[in-house]
């Protein structure tokens, strides 16, 4: 399964309607940038409008599941603030998110245990993927003794955190619980034969995530004119070969559209990897990468 993410409800906003799709069974996870504490609190104080836009989006859009994502930055909030996300999550959102934020599994534990005592919604967990794998190891025992409803896991390069990456999928597939990878890039990267390979077809084909979610990125300001633009060409995904490609920018938003559905299509079980000659041999690569 694809997430949607902010992307998919801006372009409805932004173009008045006009790109609408039922999105019906389909989940949505919310990008939130909460930097410093200040911004933080203005979020929190904010509770009704959010509260408002988010029965909106899924009034209009018809998600079946609308969850969030907070983005700190360097921040570090206190204990007692991500307390109070948890509760904001509880009157909000479809699922509470318990975040651990950078390496410090001591607060993640204290959140996550006052979210089990504290609300009555199904709970995820977001880790990131680049932890020492000593960490991990700590993660998962908790994991197992409070098993979440899913885990979602911040992408990191494949090539770069190999030795992570087996252990997730391993360790998860071994609990049981239903495992995802968030803030993703669209591309595989590198300058060899297998960069334009889409990433969500790695993590779905190659590592049993059951889903994964693009990172979301807010349109570049033009630094002449001061406003928002997108770029003069554009990438669509090519269903045929799992690559991405670039073309002409022509109705951006409709194209977006059309790429998450069809993300959201793709199946990459062997006999489909099979047929695409490039993935397959990108597969057999990552096999021989250590450990």
């Amino acid at each position: 399964m694809q997430y949607a993410n902010n992307n998919q409800v801006e372009d409805f906003l932004q173009s008045n309607g006009a790109v609408i799709q039922d999105f019906s069974g389909k989940s949505l996870e919310m990008k939130y940038p909460l930097k410093s504490e200040n911004n933080l609190k203005k979020f929190l104080e904010n509770k009704s409008s959010i509260k408002r836009q988010i029965e909106e989006i899924k009034n209009k859009l018809k998600f079946s599941k609308i969850i969030c994502k907070f983005d700190f930055g360097n921040h570090q909030p206190s204990l007692e603030l991500q307390k109070h996300l948890i509760q904001f999550q509880e009157d909000i959102f479809d699922e509470i998110n318990v975040q651990m934020i950078k390496d410090d599994f001591d607060d993640f534990k204290e959140v996550h245990d006052y979210a089990i005592n504290n609300t009555k919604k199904p709970i995820s967990t977001l880790i990131d993927s680049n932890l020492n794998p000593a960490l991990l190891s700590e993660i998962n025992l908790h994991l197992a003794e409070n098993t979440p409803a899913n885990t979602r896991w911040l992408y990191h390069k494949f090539d770069s955190y190999m030795d992570r990456f087996r252990f997730i999928s391993t360790s998860m597939e071994e609990l049981g619980i239903d495992f995802y990878l968030t803030g993703c890039n669209k591309r595989y990267g590198g300058k060899s034969e297998f960069r334009d390979i889409d990433v969500s077809t790695i993590c779905k084909g190659y590592f049993g995530f059951k889903g994964c979610c693009l990172d979301y990125r807010p349109a570049n300001k033009d630094r002449k004119k001061g406003q928002k633009g997108f770029a003069p060409n554009m990438d669509y995904f090519e269903e045929k070969s799992y690559e991405w490609e670039s073309t002409k920018n022509n109705n951006y938003r409709d194209n977006r559209l059309r790429d998450f559905i069809k993300l959201d299509k793709v199946n990459p079980i062997k006999k489909e990897i099979e047929v695409r000659q490039k993935v397959k041999r990108l597969f057999q690569n990552l096999g021989t990468l250590s450990p």
